[in-house]
């Protein structure tokens, strides 16, 4: 069958296909699938069913039977399953996933906060939200000389400062065992050291 195509004529290219120039002809053939190929970290959904949200890990075993290995995943079960280092968990084949969108992104997030983790993406790792006081709330805090002191939690930086550097506590007894703990460190520490 000869199709006569004038200057700016087009032709739909049939799913499934690529167009390639050969001979000054245009020539349809099969196109080959690629796995898209994730990156550690990447929010993937599966093309199955979009209620299964998971953070992707890169994983040399899990790449080779081609299946997806995971930090965390809002499962079929519909539950938060967050893998362990033995866990030999999957979630799905590489072909039956996709990237998330980011409504899908926030569902697995808010689901997991609703259990009280969340995903941190510099060290890769879900790690469980730690408490704060709210505002016009006490903390406690030791000074740099291991000594407890209770706090009003005002939103300021040295609140944030502190919290952020772990020496936040809810309990007078809880600040006073870390200070126990940091002191018994500090002392190993100079032991090693020979000072």
């Amino acid at each position: 069958m000869k199709v006569e195509l004038q200057c700016g004529d087009t032709i739909t290219i049939p799913d499934g296909c690529k167009a390639t120039i050969k001979d000054g002809s245009v020539v349809f053939e099969k196109e080959e699938k690629k796995e898209r190929e994730f990156k550690d970290g990447d929010v993937l959904t599966s093309r199955l069913d979009n209620k299964i949200v998971f953070i992707f890990r890169e994983d040399e075993l899990k790449q080779k039977d081609n299946t997806n290995g995971y930090y965390v995943c809002y499962t079929a079960d519909r539950i938060i399953d967050v893998a362990t280092k033995s866990s030999l968990l999957f979630c799905g084949f590489k072909k039956e996933v996709r990237l998330a969108t980011e409504n899908e992104k926030q569902f697995l997030f808010d689901k997991m906060k609703e259990k009280g983790l969340q995903w941190n993406a510099e060290a890769k790792r879900v790690e469980n939200v730690r408490w704060r006081a709210k505002k016009d709330e006490p903390y406690y805090s030791m000074n740099p000389d291991l000594k407890v002191y209770k706090l009003i939690e005002d939103n300021y930086a040295y609140d944030n400062k502190r919290h952020d550097s772990l020496n936040y506590f809810r309990t007078q007894e809880q600040t006073e065992e870390a200070a126990k703990r940091v002191k018994e460190t500090l002392r190993k520490y100079h032991e090693e050291i020979g000072e």
